[in-house]
């Protein structure tokens, strides 16, 4: 038994340093003899700004002058080992030295990714050669917090990043590129590790990047590892396509979206599964069945595994799938409640999930009424696509909703709508169907509420959060106000405010910690509700 785990170490080894000069003796003690200690599981660091300082204590190993230390690196791009030779690659490092130190100081200087590190130790009498290894995750101090679009004096858009140190590093995108997104915002999306052509290097890479848009009609792809624009809209598509004016961007769980005046574009990227591309887009998704022309509003939520869509020229719910962005027509047959050639006029959709199984509301304003009308989608079939509008409910007229002008929903635990009226905020308890005011404690009363969500996370203890969030402004101010739940409902003071110049818009959250799967569990941090 002794031998056969000596040999799977020297393989082990050999196998993970065969691209760089062999200095080590793979003849391995037994570790229950020789203990290498005091180096954590995992490392979280900031590149250019963090050092890497390990001091390891090693038992039952004799250190003298003939002792050897070699610290060695290899980017494995996230702990899923399938994952590392396309990261190695990309990043040019296949296990490159660190330090032929006993103690490690490394200046961190890395792109952000995970790395794993591994330490050998050869003892100076035996020759023995012992082994540990831990993981390195490096972000930048722009890729893990809250991104913060919002609506400068001037009336563009600028994007500000409250960060995990608990820091505010405002107008990222004047800052790096010098000038301001033309136009007031629109909305914000996301994609997390999104493969792509990098034209300065001709190599295809993978990064997280930020896409505001604009009213006006403009977009950017912003890399988040350092806030530069890699392609605006014009540049995201093949040649000789027609982009047309962008409405929103979005990822879903296995694919990246972009949805225009031309249409709605998909480019199969197919992310789980670690395909990568070029990043363009080219291929516009056609309905099955007529009429298959459409015009998308701006109003969407991630629903399933997809999206949630309403098409404005047919007034018609659409849904798209997961894979490769194909759209379904959501027929009427054999239903109770109609999802095609709707009268009145859309002012929301939003989605969560309750008991793992996934809802939706869209909010319309009634034909001919000043009341709300509630439609509520039960879970969907992936296979089948089938309608799930499970009731419609025609809000009272003495309702605040009436008067509403911004919605948000529970993400979890609950069926709720948030609404604001009357710059007061009011919750929908749509099981019950009763209204009720909300009360803040710590929101002012003077400040002009702009921005209403709720956003959750469950992916790992050090980024566990469930915010309702409020966004305010006054006086060319904004003020975030952050308040755990409790069954949807907000409890006790704001667990965070972030002040800043301007007006918030929206926001998404990014930790470029945790792989592409992990980041897509933020449900609908980075959703398309608008």
């Amino acid at each position: 038994m002794k031998n056969t785990y000596l040999i799977f170490i020297t393989l082990l080894i050999t196998s993970l340093t065969s691209c760089f000069d062999d200095k080590g003796n793979y003849d391995y003690e037994n570790p229950e003899e020789n203990v290498i200690g005091n180096i954590e599981n995992d490392y979280h660091l900031i590149s250019f700004k963090d050092s890497l300082v390990i001091v390891p204590e090693l038992e039952g190993i004799n250190e003298n002058e003939n002792t050897t230390y070699l610290w060695t690196i290899y980017s494995s791009g996230s702990t899923k080992e399938s994952e590392a030779i396309t990261q190695e690659k990309r990043l040019g490092i296949r296990s490159k030295v660190l330090s032929e130190e006993r103690n490690l100081n490394f200046k961190i200087n890395l792109s952000t990714g995970t790395y794993r590190i591994n330490y050998e130790v050869k003892d100076g009498i035996t020759g023995l050669t012992s082994l540990a290894s831990t993981y390195l995750t490096v972000n930048t101090e722009f890729t893990k917090g809250f991104y913060i679009l919002k609506e400068t004096s001037e009336g563009n858009s600028e994007i500000d990043i409250y960060t995990s140190e608990n820091s505010l590093l405002e107008n990222l995108i004047s800052n790096v590129s010098g000038t301001t997104l033309e136009g007031s915002p629109l909305t914000f999306g996301l994609w997390p590790r999104f493969s792509y052509l990098d034209t300065t290097s001709g190599d295809l890479d993978t990064k997280n990047f930020l896409l505001p848009i604009t009213k006006k009609g403009k977009l950017a792809m912003i890399r988040t590892e350092d806030f530069k624009q890699i392609r605006n809209l014009e540049e995201m598509f093949y040649k000789g396509v027609d982009p047309g004016k962008p409405i929103f961007a979005y990822a879903n769980a296995e694919n990246y979206n972009v949805v225009t005046s031309s249409g709605y574009f998909s480019n199969g990227q197919v992310a789980n599964v670690g395909i990568v591309s070029s990043g363009y887009f080219g291929r516009v998704s056609t309905l099955p069945e007529e009429p298959s022309n459409y015009e998308f509003s701006q109003f969407a939520c991630l629903y399933g595994k997809g999206a949630l869509l309403y098409d404005n020229l047919h007034h018609r719910f659409i849904e798209s799938d997961f894979v490769i962005g194909n759209l379904h027509l959501i027929s009427d047959q054999d239903a109770q409640y109609k999802a095609n050639n709707i009268e009145d006029e859309l002012v929301y959709i939003g989605g969560g999930s309750l008991s793992n199984k996934d809802y939706a509301f869209a909010i319309f304003n009634k034909k001919n009424s000043q009341q709300k009308r509630v439609y509520s989608f039960g879970q969907i079939d992936l296979t089948k696509y089938t309608n799930t509008i499970d009731d419609i409910v025609d809000i009272p007229l003495n309702s605040a909703m009436t008067q509403a002008n911004i919605f948000a929903c529970s993400k979890k635990y609950a069926k709720l709508i948030y609404y604001v009226s009357n710059n007061k905020i009011y919750v929908y308890k749509f099981i019950s169907r009763t209204e009720k005011e909300l009360t803040f404690e710590g929101l002012p009363q003077d400040e002009e509420i702009t921005y209403l969500e709720n956003i959750y996370s469950s992916v790992s203890e050090d980024v566990k959060f469930h915010h309702l969030i409020v966004g305010t402004y006054k006086d060319g101010n904004y003020s975030i106000y952050m308040y755990n739940t409790l069954g949807g409902l907000p409890l006790d003071g704001p667990q965070k405010i972030i002040k800043g110049k301007g007006k918030v818009v929206k926001l998404q959250y990014l930790n470029s910690g945790i792989d592409n799967h992990e980041n897509k569990r933020f449900d609908n941090m980075y959703s398309l509700q608008y």
